[in-house]
């Protein structure tokens, strides 16, 4: 696990985003490792909800620092809501495995929603799901397995 570190402002579109403390980690989906970021908001505060976000299609390019799922992160960051976004399984620089073409990807869902949970300062009864393409479909399959899950967000399922 790599400390925080605080992104800056950034512009995006034109448009002021506050920054937010990262850390990166890496966390089990059955036998595999995932890695992941947790995005906390600057703002002090005693604690903060947060949105898992998931990813498009590993195959097609999709990990957890595509433009789509960084700039969702931003944005809860900015309205004082932490998020985690993490690498499916056939994702990213650490992947030995393939990709399981949504067959077993809601099982690193559920695994994001327990660290989610679990995560110091994180309001384990105020949690969200979001996914985008890939994601949002993985969602869709898993759904009556994601009781952690209190919000739902879904973009451009596929």
């Amino acid at each position: 696990m790599v400390g925080p570190a605080e992104s800056g402002e950034v512009r995006a579109g034109g448009l002021k985003v506050s920054g937010m403390r990262e850390t990166a980690i890496s966390f089990a989906s059955g036998k595999l490792t995932l890695d992941g970021v947790i995005g906390l908001p600057l703002e002090l505060d005693s604690t903060f909800p947060m949105v898992v976000v998931c990813h498009s299609h590993p195959l097609f390019g999709g990990a957890m620092d595509e433009a789509v799922v960084s700039s969702i992160c931003q944005a809860l960051a900015q309205r004082g809501i932490a998020s985690l976004r993490f690498n499916f399984r056939g994702a990213g620089e650490r992947s030995v495995t393939k990709t399981a073409l949504g067959v077993e990807e809601h099982h690193d869902v559920k695994a994001a929603l327990a660290v989610a949970k679990g995560w110091p300062g994180i309001d384990g009864r105020r949690i969200g799901l979001v996914g985008y393409s890939f994601g949002a479909s993985v969602i869709l399959a898993g759904l009556s397995s994601f009781k952690t899950a209190k919000a739902l967000a879904l973009i451009s399922p596929t």
